[in-house]
């Protein structure tokens, strides 16, 4: 087993006041440091990877049309001849933007106009240059833009600082483009909870400029989906390891990383969590909350989400632990079994580590599990696994059949990747035959 601080976070209602049964001490007030993710930083790269960029296509119909609507008034002649209209939402306030170039095929879109006070008048703004260079990014031409626009959350105003990222393909007959926006903001201190020292960061997940959003189960019903749908708000980080979130994404996140909660369980003990909107606060309370336990009996490292009436929790730990959780129903909404072998020295080498790992969701009609106050739960999912075909006919006369197959945990949770030794396994064989046993035809399933 891995030594390492235990922690986790609920969110949604904090259950014990329905209770009675929450007792309060005094809260604790900590300030964090401003920092950006523009930094070139290895630290600054994971972060932006782990946010939902706001993406806008440029020129599409809808977009200059809402263009048009706010702006009456534009800084002709541009210098480019295919200047890109469109609108942007920071904060929640919608700004009309321009895009403009020097020299649309080497520099790209590396003009921006803004109107800056919204009042339709893109001529009284000044206009914005990159932040650094124009590069050639994955999707062509790549400039970033500094932008600070006050956000309104109602009981306070603030600046808040954006990056908006143009990107752009130029080939003899199109163009491709695009802008993105991210908040440039994040928070990052070192707290210290009686004996222990914790580093914490804030993450502007959704990029809405405040930081104290929660994430929520969708009461949307979308077509064709048949898992539940998560709303995502913000992410606390609570001492995460770079080291390893640098080389292998998101799986790794679920140790360290939370979505924002009321809660969270840490060295023990449960407390109370406010977050201000600005994000460069937070407040702690400890508090006695009635729990009940969880356990799984895979033999490596797992973590799951679950969602309930009183909200979502996010578990990341070893095989054969008990975790806290507040009494109630709770369902699986995914769950990942890791089997691979991480060193455990602080300053380890990860490179050349072959990973085995298997990410799964549950559907959304999957039994509820119920955890009572003071007993222990055994996590139903993970294995034994079975596979499930899967088959429908096309054509006229439906004469052509097609085959496909998955992976289906215990808890009737869909396996959606499996890694074995840092690669995908052999592509499954599939026969067809006759009950004679005559073989009528075979192949292979594309795996992914």
């Amino acid at each position: 087993m891995r030594s390492r601080v235990v922690f986790g976070i609920v969110f949604g209602a904090l259950i014990g006041f329905a209770f009675g049964l929450v007792h309060e001490a005094s809260a604790t007030l900590y300030t964090l440091e401003q920092k950006s993710l523009a930094d070139e930083g290895v630290e600054a790269k994971v972060l932006r990877g782990r946010t939902e960029m706001q993406s806008a296509p440029l020129d599409p119909a809808n977009n200059r049309e809402m263009f048009y609507q706010l702006v009456h008034k534009e800084p002709l002649p541009y210098k480019c001849y295919i200047p890109l209209r469109t609108v942007v939402d920071l904060g929640k306030v919608t700004y009309p933007i321009v895009l403009d170039s020097t020299g649309l095929a080497s520099q790209g879109y590396d003009i921006l106009y803004l109107d800056f006070n919204r009042n339709g008048d893109l001529t009284d703004d000044p206009a914005y240059s990159p932040t650094k260079q124009s590069e050639e990014g994955y999707y062509g031409k790549r400039n970033t833009f500094a932008v600070t626009v006050e956000v309104d959350v109602g009981s306070e105003k603030y600046p808040c600082d954006f990056l908006l990222t143009s990107s752009s393909t130029v080939r003899r007959d199109s163009l491709a483009a695009y802008v993105q926006v991210t908040t440039d903001t994040y928070y990052d201190s070192l707290i210290r909870l009686g004996e222990k020292e914790h580093r914490v960061i804030l993450l502007d997940r959704n990029n809405n400029g405040r930081f104290d959003d929660k994430s929520s189960i969708s009461s949307e019903n979308v077509k064709g989906t048949t898992c539940a749908l998560v709303v995502e708000g913000d992410l606390l980080f609570i001492d995460p390891n770079f080291k390893i979130l640098s080389r292998y994404g998101a799986f790794e996140t679920r140790r360290g990383r939370f979505p924002l909660s009321e809660t969270v369980f840490l060295d023990g003990v449960h407390w109370r969590l406010k977050v201000s909107p600005k994000g460069d606060t937070i407040e702690l309370t400890p508090c006695e909350l009635p729990v009940g336990y969880l356990t799984h009996a895979t033999e490596k490292f797992y973590a799951t989400t679950l969602y309930g009436e009183t909200g979502i929790i996010n578990i990341a730990v070893d095989a054969g632990e008990k975790y806290p959780i507040p009494p109630g129903e709770w369902k699986i909404l995914d769950c990942w079994v890791d089997h691979t072998k991480y060193p455990t020295e602080p300053d380890s080498d990860f490179d050349g580590i072959e990973r085995t790992w298997l990410q799964s969701a549950a559907p959304i009609d999957i039994p509820a599990i119920r955890v009572e106050s003071g007993a222990t739960t055994v996590l139903p999912f993970g294995s034994p696994y079975r596979v499930s075909p899967v088959w429908s006919f096309s054509g006229n006369d439906r004469s052509v059949v097609h085959f496909d197959w998955k992976i289906v945990g215990s808890a009737g949770e869909v396996c959606n990747s499996l890694v074995v030794n840092s690669s995908f396994p052999k592509a499954p064989e599939i026969v067809i035959r006759e009950k004679s046993g005559k073989k009528v035809a075979s192949g292979k399933f594309e795996y992914g």
